[in-house]
């Protein structure tokens, strides 16, 4: 139960670091910027075109960058030294760390998958 609190604590820190840092907002709207580009009058034609594998590929990067920006911000803000003081293991760090990249990672998706339907 301990180490569940813990872990919780720092996805609640981590999960306020990525909201500071208007993540969420930025990679929704370059989401909404490209369907707006779509090209094609209906599902078909934006499928079958580039468009999509750019999304994707978009979407790609943009995850690896909130990935790397987490940890990389640690040692930009000179706070990783804090980090290992902390009565905290290592694992349950990066543990916490991970699940609150997957969980902006997916509050990302749901958002665009609201955007995806709601331009139709």
């Amino acid at each position: 139960m301990h180490i569940i609190k813990q872990t919780a604590i720092v996805i609640s820190i981590e999960m306020h670091k990525i909201f500071r840092a208007s993540f969420i907002p930025i990679s929704a709207a370059a989401f909404l910027f490209l369907l707006l580009v779509k090209n094609g009058q209906n599902w078909a034609d934006f499928t079958n075109s580039g468009l999509m594998f750019i999304v994707a590929l978009i979407g790609l990067v943009g995850f690896g960058a909130l990935s790397s920006w987490v940890f990389a911000q640690e040692f930009t803000a000179q706070t990783f030294k804090d980090l290992l003081a902390l009565p905290i293991s290592r694992k349950t760090i990066i543990a916490g760390k991970m699940l609150a990249i997957e969980l902006s990672e997916l509050a990302i998706t749901v958002l665009d998958v609201l955007l995806l339907l709601g331009t139709g």
